[in-house]
């Protein structure tokens, strides 16, 4: 949530229910959007330009498009979305 401060919160297991902030993930709510698209499209042309890896994987990049996708589902229809609903939508 890059509206609240601070923006993200790395939880570990099922009874951690405070969290730890992330301090490598500034707060900046008028200029977060445009700042993690530059940031992405950079690393896209650098990855690009170098022939390297980047700092996204691919592979994880579409599992989150896949994820947002059910959850829409899922609001739509009110029925809960399985993890193994995720790997068939991507067929």
């Amino acid at each position: 949530d890059q509206i609240a401060n601070p923006p993200a919160i790395l939880y570990r297991g099922t009874e951690d229910f405070h969290g730890t902030p992330l301090a490598s993930v500034p707060y900046d709510p008028v200029h977060w959007k445009y700042n993690s698209i530059l940031e992405e499209t950079k690393d896209f042309i650098q990855t690009v330009w170098d022939g390297g890896v980047p700092k996204v994987d691919p592979a994880d990049a579409h599992y989150g498009l896949l994820m947002i996708e059910q959850a829409y589902a899922s609001a739509r229809t009110g029925q809960p979305v399985a993890f193994a609903d995720l790997a068939k939508s991507g067929e």
